[in-house]
């Protein structure tokens, strides 16, 4: 049996965030940097072309094109941040604190007001960053899990306890 104690602060929620980004939401992480991309280069290009030529005048909606471009530049840069942010407001009070207990045929979160319990075999992908353990459950939900938090049992241990009980190998997270 593991126990784990995770708290939901923002860099533990970026990690999730960083974690779903990078292995179930892949695709769509990569569609909407080449449409933001083109969006960006188009939103500079017309400010450019009116900057540039003086029979055209720079205008309100010029501004707010840039202001546009500006935006998405942030947004894309910032992603996962703005991710941990919005999942923070959904979910968890600024700095719960989860307790995760581990057992041989499920396992249950204990956090203010609730309590769960689930099946490892709702566990689509088991991924590891340098701080934290992350179960990826579905696009929009992720669980975590403090390495430094094991009050019971170890992360090398629990790794591949995991492991064995998902079936799943650990992605690496950078």
């Amino acid at each position: 049996m593991y126990e784990i104690e995770t708290a939901y602060n923002g860099k533990a929620l970026k990690a999730i965030a960083r974690t779903a980004r990078k292995t179930i939401r892949k695709r769509w992480d990569i569609i909407s940097k080449i449409i933001g991309c083109i969006a960006l280069v188009f939103a500079f290009l017309i400010t450019a072309l009116y900057l540039i030529w003086d029979e055209l005048e720079f205008d309100l909606n010029n501004i707010i094109i840039l202001i546009g471009g500006i935006f998405i530049l942030v947004s894309m840069i910032w992603q996962d941040d703005f991710n941990a942010w919005i999942g923070k407001a959904r979910t968890y009070q600024a700095g719960a604190t989860a307790k995760q207990i581990f057992q041989d045929d499920k396992y249950i979160i204990i956090s203010p007001g609730v309590t769960g319990e689930w099946a490892y075999n709702t566990i689509k992908i088991f991924a590891e960053t340098k701080d934290y353990f992350v179960f990826i459950l579905d696009k929009n939900h992720g669980q975590i899990m403090d390495k430094a938090g094991f009050q019971k049992g170890s992360p090398d241990e629990f790794r591949d306890f995991i492991i064995n009980k998902t079936g799943l190998e650990v992605k690496y997270i950078k």
